[in-house]
């Protein structure tokens, strides 16, 4: 599903959620204005799937965001991730510490994650 520029924010993302395809593998997000409530609206709709490719790079996506989308991976779900260009700190990147293998790609170019991350 390309999504990508519409300038969806997290209201307009909860009406997309809602008519998500069990069979959607891939969502691009990417270049809109969705955050850390959007993100959860995202996992929630998505919490059943186990292989997912998720671009959310130029957003407003924060350490709150990272942490639900960890939960997708604490699900059993792989995944392949962008992040990159968002809001996400050193403590938000912590949440994908214990992904090991679920974790295919983890994306965050252009974040503020400094040496600690």
């Amino acid at each position: 599903l390309l999504l990508r520029g519409k300038q969806l924010s997290d209201s307009d993302l909860k009406q997309i959620c809602e008519g998500l395809p069990m069979e959607l593998r891939k969502i691009d997000l990417s270049s809109n204005s969705i955050g850390d409530r959007g993100v959860e609206q995202l996992v929630n709709a998505l919490k059943d799937r186990k292989h997912l490719s998720i671009n959310l790079s130029d957003n407003n996506v924060g350490d709150l965001g990272a942490q639900h989308l960890s939960k997708l991976i604490l699900a059993g779900a792989t995944v392949d991730l962008d992040l990159s260009m968002n809001e996400v700190s050193a403590a938000g990147v912590s949440n994908f510490q214990f992904a090991d293998s679920a974790l295919q790609a983890l994306k965050l170019r252009g974040n503020e994650i400094g040496d600690e991350g």
